[in-house]
């Protein structure tokens, strides 16, 4: 099982990446700040693929499903955000 969380270095997404890494997903971090990726992979039990993108903009976004596409994912928690 395969699990994409944007806005994976706080906050909902950060608890939401250590819920599923707890039930064994496979885990892909998405957010701006590699190094609070990197600090949240370093707490999570299976070794989560990380990507750093800032998905307030399109061309980011439209690489993030590039890089993604045929990763069959079965869970998103689609939780990247601005203001």
């Amino acid at each position: 099982m395969k699990a994409l969380v944007t806005g994976a270095s706080s906050g909902i997404g950060l608890e939401m990446a250590k819920y599923l890494d707890s039930l064994g997903y496979e885990i892909i971090l998405v957010a701006r700040d590699k190094e609070k990726l990197e600090s949240v992979a370093s707490i999570l039990t299976n070794k989560p693929k990380i990507i750093v993108m800032d998905l307030a903009k399109m061309d980011d976004i439209k690489s993030l499903y590039v890089l993604v596409k045929n990763d069959d994912i079965d869970v998103l928690v689609n939780n990247a955000g601005f203001g």
